[in-house]
């Protein structure tokens, strides 16, 4: 319900760990969720496999970066 979204605990940041196999499988639901979760100005870190990164379209990409075999992206959200 809405009442209970508003309530919902925001974080000035978040860090994402998804199982690099599961990328493409839970690319959409943390797309959905991960906005909800932060404070406007929030961070968010995603690491993944450079391979098949994991993109959170509804944040703004603030930087990449590549180590070996990972990917690490960092969103923020814009005001």
């Amino acid at each position: 319900t809405r009442a209970a979204d508003a309530e919902a605990p925001r974080f000035d940041l978040v860090f994402v760990d998804a199982p690099y196999r599961l990328a493409d499988r839970v690319g959409k639901a943390l797309d959905s969720h991960l906005p909800q979760l932060l404070v406007v100005g929030g961070r968010a870190v995603v690491e993944s496999g450079a391979r098949s990164p994991l993109r959170v379209e509804s944040l703004e990409r603030l930087r990449q970066r590549r180590y070996g075999a990972t990917d690490v992206s960092f969103y923020g959200l814009a005001a």
